[in-house]
């Protein structure tokens, strides 16, 4: 919300600057100047307050070094000391007038020596370098300009049919067809922060799980040493953690997280990093998987996150296995795991007909299962203000009875085998179950690395194939969660947005120009601004991204407003009576500098953003690139199509008043 607001904040600022602002430094600037020009105040200014603060210094140092020597008791003059002690601790305003009044002569003096200079001296550099550039500037606005513009009005189709066909193969050969350029929806910063989540089989022992993690942590080391120039850290600090991986939780679970030096300071990149560790991990025993992943910012989910649903859990964590295997099979994809973790082993029972006979039910079974293992409550004893517990087990040599030997009570009195009376099934079982709306639900998350390839591209792939083959095969439902929802969404926000902003400047410039077809020929631009965005992108070596799409908005505009003005003055030729060919041609070269100066401000602002080395700022840099290359190139073709589009559209409307039987010349 914050974005819109300073948007809307610097378009009221301009409005203000150019309605009210402006017009008074218009009507001042060629009235002769009358006292102290504003340079030399601002000459005079800074010349005696760098005086003022240069002398103010020096002075602080004499009366420093007067104190220092009156205090000294080494000199054996105690009057003179107590002198120049007081001489040294004058009032701060005194000393601060004594400095201001010196800059002030100082900064006279100086104005007296250039006004005894200013006759014998030729004009400054600038001044020769001004008329100098505008004699050159004039000459091309005058002379091989006008007949460029002339050429590609009087072949305009031939013109059109090159800046299409330029447009189709830039667009589709670099980026749509050819992929030289990919879209990311948003990219994240460098994380900073990497985690390797560690799964062991159940029951492992914690001493295993230990020694498991531990050897996870030296690879991590080895990769450190192997990769790091010398003198350099790559990893700042670790710890683990055991019983827990994400919202999962178990005994066999553990989570080794790091935390990188700041980007900033290292030469090695987090993805190098991530996938240097993951390469060296070893196969480790009682390791089922281990997933090494970063922590991203930007928009809130995974790169790839598969939400599954409409079966039992077993059935889906089946489906999500299937899914999982083929993820890992993609290369660029890393961190593959679900939230339906296996827990501990467990031992189902079922009642067989011989208990059932004997009056056993399960809920007996259980309870007197619960008893033999952890006891039933004989007595409790109040001792003072405590309350002691007495349970009795039933114990093998001290040791836990096995379930296998245990002996149960029927209702007649009589002792029977378990094995006898139930059937003991054992299997593994699910720590957690996620419920969305009531309905199971397991997601499938995965990390991707861009330099290879997009979560566009893997989320397509899988979505075309291995999805619906899953689906049908374990009768489940999918969906796309995470940054790829994210990203439909942003994409159909910004399709309206883009919609609705191209109705709304229709609508304004058919109101200002009181024609239909002028807003066309001014809209028509905008698509060519596409063709230096991208080549942008290529040269550079960036891939598209969200922010490079709201960056083609604000270049829009900025076409727009160049497309504006030169139209505005071809309607002013032709007011004045001139032909519709010459007034194309010459509106072109009246506003050549005005359009090049709105283009290379613009372009002279973002640059320095192009070159920005701080890593949490390279998220903005496809914006700049955008407008910068897209600028760059679509101000040339707003000089050169707008006329272009001017004759084309008169020929259309001669066409269309021949057709419906009118006569003469019809406006564009």
């Amino acid at each position: 919300s914050a974005i819109p607001l300073v948007a809307i904040s610097i378009i009221i600022a301009s409005l203000i600057e150019c309605f009210l602002v402006l017009p008074g430094h218009l009507a001042h600037a060629w009235r002769p100047s009358k006292g102290l020009r504003i340079g030399r105040l601002i000459r005079l200014t800074l010349v005696a307050g760098v005086g003022a603060i240069v002398l103010g210094a020096a002075l602080n140092g004499v009366l420093w070094l007067l104190e220092a020597i009156g205090k000294d008791e080494r000199t054996g003059l105690d009057g003179l000391n107590t002198a120049l002690s007081t001489l040294a601790a004058p009032p701060p305003m005194a000393v601060a007038i004594v400095a201001i009044l010196a800059g002030l002569l100082i900064a006279a003096l100086y104005e007296r020596s250039l006004a005894a200079g200013a006759a014998q001296k030729r004009p400054p550099f600038w001044q020769r370098f001004r008329k100098g550039f505008d004699r050159r500037f004039n000459a091309f606005r005058d002379g091989p300009f006008p007949r460029i513009v002339r050429t590609t009005y009087t072949y305009r189709y031939t013109t059109l049919a090159v800046g299409i066909g330029s447009a189709m193969v830039v667009i589709y050969g670099l980026y749509v067809g050819g992929g030289h350029v990919r879209f990311v929806f948003f990219p994240s910063p460098e994380a900073e922060y990497v985690s390797a989540r560690v799964s062991f089989h159940a029951g492992t022992p914690r001493a295993v799980v230990i020694a498991g993690v531990q050897e996870v942590e030296t690879t991590l080391r080895d990769v450190e040493r192997r990769l790091a120039p010398e003198g350099e850290s790559l990893v700042r600090d670790a710890y683990v953690l055991i019983g827990r991986a994400g919202r999962e939780r178990g005994d066999n679970l553990a989570t080794l997280a790091v935390q990188l030096a700041p980007s900033e300071v290292r030469s090695v990149r987090t993805p190098e990093i991530v996938r240097a560790w993951r390469d060296a991990l070893p196969a480790i025993a009682c390791v089922k998987r281990v997933s090494v992943a970063e922590r991203r910012g930007g928009p809130p989910g995974r790169d790839i996150d598969i939400k599954l649903t409409g079966a039992a859990p077993s059935v889906l964590k089946m489906a999500a296995t299937d899914i999982m295997s083929t993820l890992d099979s993609v290369d660029g994809v890393t961190g593959v795991t679900d939230d339906l973790p296996y827990g501990k082993p467990e031992v189902a029972i079922r009642l067989t007909p011989r208990g059932a006979a004997l009056g056993f039910s399960l809920e007996a079974v259980g309870a007197q299962v619960r008893g033999a293992l952890e006891g039933q409550i004989a007595r409790r004893l109040a001792v003072g203000d405590e309350e002691i517990i007495l349970r009795v087990r039933q114990r093998d040599g001290g040791k836990a009875i096995n379930l296998e030997d245990l002996f149960l009570q029927a209702p007649s009195g009589v002792f029977v085998p378990l094995t006898e009376v139930v059937e003991m099934t054992e299997r593994n079982a699910f720590s957690l179950v996620q419920r969305r709306d009531g309905k199971v639900t397991v997601s499938i998350f995965a990390d991707v690395d861009s330099a290879i390839i997009t979560p566009q591209e893997v989320a397509d792939g899988i979505s075309e194939t291995v999805l619906p083959a899953v689906a049908a095969k374990y009768n489940v439902d999918y969906a796309l969660d995470g940054k790829e929802r994210e990203r439909q969404r942003s994409i159909e926000d910004l399709q309206q947005g883009t919609m609705l902003a191209a109705i709304i400047i229709y609508i304004t410039l058919a109101f200002v120009f009181g024609s239909y077809w002028r807003p066309i020929v001014i809209m028509l631009i905008v698509p060519f601004g596409a063709i230096g965005a991208i080549i942008g992108h290529v040269l550079l070596g960036m891939n598209v991204t969200i922010v490079s799409l709201a960056g083609m908005l604000g270049l829009a505009g900025i076409l727009v407003n160049d497309s504006i003005i030169l139209v505005r003055r071809f309607d002013e030729r032709m007011a004045a009576g001139e032909a519709f060919g010459d007034a194309a041609v010459a509106a072109a070269s009246d506003r050549l500098r005005a359009v090049l100066l709105t283009s290379l401000t613009t372009i002279g602002g973002l640059i320095p953003l192009l070159f920005e080395t701080s890593l949490s700022a390279q998220f903005l840099i496809p914006m700049a690139i955008t407008i910068v290359f897209g600028l760059s190139l679509a101000t040339l073709l707003v000089l050169i199509l707008v006329p272009t589009l001017l004759g084309i559209c008169r020929d259309i409307g001669r066409v269309a008043a021949l057709l419906v039987g009118r006569h003469g010349d019809a406006p564009a």
